[in-house]
């Protein structure tokens, strides 16, 4: 069974539209998990009203305003199903999403080196939209960050992650104390050291950017959370496997977060880039170029 897993903070208006995606689906085999990240609105009797109309199990999590990613931990601590799938709350589902789903789940069930498969999401509203361009193969197996072929092959784009749940829980997000968001590309990078993902080329997930969306002002949430930034660049800049270039760009992202972070040793941060190579290109990128 699959469970899909929707985080939520304020977002009673747009929640109809995801659910009506859920109760049209000809498939019912799967529960529909909502972490409620410390809602203000009337979430919690929107999806009590949708537990009385649905033909499918809601369960609904309330916890204080702690960010995205710890819910879900949260969600991660509560999931009982094989496989889920994390759908935002201005998102939606596709028609027959599930049992698209159940199709592809056969190619990864008995593959222990794929964690996960990943479909394109579709943004209807994204400012690149003419530019947007579906794989042109099918399940196609990669290593994300791992072999560097992600970058080759433009696959780092939006996509939505059937993971399955036994790995998911090995990875939970770290948790900074007064942060609220953490990108989440930090654990896919750290299960692909591991792990395979299988890409297909069917749009499972359809999604709308808002104006008040996590997406909308990117850069300063990092300013906010910059310990999260920091241990988030610091990672990618350690990547061996990752370009040069972007390599020496993430340790320079990654020396300033660490520095609105509080940390102001320059003998500390210079000790968390681990190649020599890089640490010579960082110094004369940072100080002499």
């Amino acid at each position: 069974m699959i469970t899909i897993f929707t985080p939520t903070y304020n977002r009673a208006h747009l929640l109809p539209r995801l659910f009506e995606s859920l109760v049209t689906q000809k498939n019912k085999n799967f529960k529909w998990l909502v972490v409620d990240d410390g809602s203000t609105d009337n979430t919690k009797e929107l999806i009590d009203q949708f537990s009385t109309e649905a033909d499918f199990k809601i369960t609904y999590i309330f916890q204080s305003n702690q960010g995205k990613h710890v819910a879900i931990n949260t969600a991660l601590e509560n999931i009982d199903t094989t496989y889920f799938l994390t759908i935002d709350s201005d998102d939606k589902m596709v028609e027959n999403g599930i049992n698209l789903i159940y199709k592809k789940i056969d190619l990864i069930d008995e593959d222990d080196t794929l964690a996960a498969i990943a479909s394109p999401i579709y943004v209807v509203n994204h400012p690149n939209l003419d530019k947007y361009k579906p794989l042109a193969k099918d399940n196609l197996i990669y290593n994300s960050f791992g072999s560097g072929k992600g970058y080759e092959k433009n696959l780092l784009g939006e996509n939505s992650y059937i993971f399955k749940t036994n790995i998911a829980k090995q990875y939970p997000y770290p948790v900074f104390e007064g942060e609220k968001f953490l990108k989440e590309s930090i654990v896919f990078k750290r299960i692909s050291c591991l792990y395979n993902f299988l890409y297909i080329k069917d749009t499972v997930v359809v999604a709308e950017y808002q104006e008040d969306g996590l997406s909308s002002d990117f850069i300063q949430l990092l300013k906010n959370n910059p310990k999260g930034a920091a241990i988030s660049f610091e990672e990618l800049m350690n990547y061996t496997q990752i370009p040069f270039k972007k390599r020496i760009h993430y340790a320079l992202v990654y020396w300033d977060f660490e520095t609105l972070s509080g940390e102001t040793s320059f003998l500390k941060r210079l000790r968390k880039i681990k190649s020599n190579r890089l640490k010579i290109a960082f110094i004369l990128k940072k100080y002499f170029l």
